[in-house]
């Protein structure tokens, strides 16, 4: 993403991906509202084989944003929950640990917080640029340009955001939703293809579930960037800010 004022451009790369299961869903939203409050990585030197397909529906009990990747005697494992105890539990029982990370969230998310708006107006007024944070909570604290790989590393792993909240298209509820991914989005995604199509892609492993995905969250960010521009100029900034943080941080359900 460009900064306020850029623009976008949609790049196709001819590669071959593996569909993992949820990552990274988040906007980085306040403490309050964040759901599971630990995100948690191990690798596991596998002793015996991990079933994935079962780890993984054991990882999406307790909580979310779920990862399980195993290539020969490696395992990968990634989620947010606010059980760690119990992942590390579970996946000692297939062989070693190791690389353990467990971080709060809502510690970080306060972190966040404390640079607050006094200190911000107090500044002489310089470009300021941020990586991967809640864009429309950052352009209220006076940030001006973004880097952030959210849009298309979440669409990768099927977790797609809508103007109603977000989705996580590999749920099995949407195994024979023929309504667009939004229905208020114009991107080709969502103009020619259903939910269940491109999550059948996906389950089927075809790389144009994963194009299909990322064209959606670049369409909706590019739009989110315009909305807040608008917003800007038209000094509402902060009712828009009132209205969609909450929604955009929120599952639909």
């Amino acid at each position: 993403l460009a900064g306020l004022n850029g623009q976008i451009d949609f790049v196709a790369e001819n590669k071959q991906e593996t569909v993992i299961e949820n990552d990274y869903p988040e906007y980085h939203i306040h403490p309050d509202q964040i759901t599971f409050q630990y995100c948690t990585e191990l690798i596991v030197r596998n002793k015996k084989e991990v079933d994935v397909e079962a780890a993984r529906a054991y990882l999406n009990e307790l909580g979310d944003c779920t990862l399980v990747v195993s290539a020969g005697d490696i395992t990968k494992v990634h989620v947010h929950t606010n059980h760690p105890g119990q992942v590390l539990e579970y996946f000692g029982s297939f062989g070693d640990l190791n690389d353990i990370k467990i971080e709060n969230m809502k510690a970080q998310s306060e972190r966040f917080g404390v640079a607050d708006e006094s200190a911000a107006a107090e500044r002489e007024h310089k470009a300021l640029a941020v990586v991967a944070v809640n864009i429309i909570e950052a352009v209220r604290r006076g940030v001006d340009f973004f880097d952030c790989v959210m849009p298309s590393r979440n669409a990768r792993h099927g977790n797609l955001f809508t103007w109603k909240g977000k989705i996580n298209l590999l749920n099995e509820r949407f195994a024979k939703d023929d309504r667009p991914i939004d229905p208020d989005c114009q991107c080709p995604a969502c103009r020619l293809y259903s939910r269940s199509y491109i999550r059948h892609l996906f389950k089927a492993k075809e790389s144009l579930g994963m194009r299909l995905a990322v064209l959606h969250n670049l369409y909706f960010y590019n739009e989110l960037m315009e909305k807040i521009r608008e917003a800007l100029d038209e000094g509402r900034y902060e009712e828009f800010y009132q209205h969609y943080v909450k929604i955009l941080g929120e599952r639909v359900q």
